[in-house]
């Protein structure tokens, strides 16, 4: 999924002298060194263009979770401006029943308008 959504985003990228990509998510984002292949990707479809990653990531962690982390709201809301923001859900959310405490993703999706 996240290859995905990885392409699509590539796909929607212009070449510019510079496109900034902030990424969050859980473990799918962090592992597989995949912004900095995301980052090569793009920067070799793109010649001319610096692509600039960013991300803030927790494994296992929900949107929600996301939502409700003061160093993602910092980041996000700090000096730093991005052109896109790659969001990954935890990918159980929505198979987890309402009753096992976990954020689920109605509760995401209000969190992080908010933000």
């Amino acid at each position: 999924m996240m290859r995905q959504l990885s392409c699509l985003l590539l796909l929607s990228l212009t070449a510019a002298a510079d496109v900034s990509v902030f990424f969050v998510g859980n473990s799918y984002t962090q592992f597989n060194n995949m912004i900095v292949e995301f980052q090569k990707v793009a920067q070799s479809r793109l010649p001319g263009t610096t692509v600039t990653v960013a991300q803030n990531v927790v494994g296992g962690r929900t949107i929600g979770e996301a939502a409700a982390d003061t160093s993602l709201v910092a980041a996000l809301k700090g000096g730093a401006k991005y052109d896109y923001i790659v969001l990954q859900d935890q990918s159980l959310v929505g198979g987890i029943p309402a009753n096992t405490g976990w954020a689920q993703r109605d509760d995401g999706e209000d969190a992080v308008r908010d933000v």
